[in-house]
């Protein structure tokens, strides 16, 4: 059985971290393009993100509980949703590091 340190994990979540914080300008990209394209700014969400790649679709669909969190998902823009999580994995990143 493989042990995982401390270290491994501060890793990971370094590498994941990165990942999630070049995500933003990568989505910010695209718009632009989008946007010189068409000359109409378009907005992409978590919610159009989550839905694009089929997670959790039933829910997102038609939630029948946890209307609060749908809601910041259908209203925060993808590139703000992946900055939070990127920040979030830099405090754990920052505890374990």
């Amino acid at each position: 059985m493989v042990q995982t340190s401390p270290r491994d994990i501060a890793v990971l979540l370094l590498v994941i971290m990165v990942i999630l914080m070049i995500g933003p300008a990568v989505v910010l990209g695209i718009q632009d393009l989008w946007f010189l394209q068409s000359g109409e700014w378009t907005s992409v969400t978590v919610f159009d993100f989550l839905h694009a790649v089929g997670v959790i679709a039933a829910w997102l669909d038609h939630p029948d509980d946890w209307i609060g969190p749908w809601k910041i998902l259908n209203w925060m823009p993808l590139s703000m949703g992946t900055s939070v999580l990127a920040g979030i994995l830099l405090i754990m990143w920052i505890k374990w590091g």
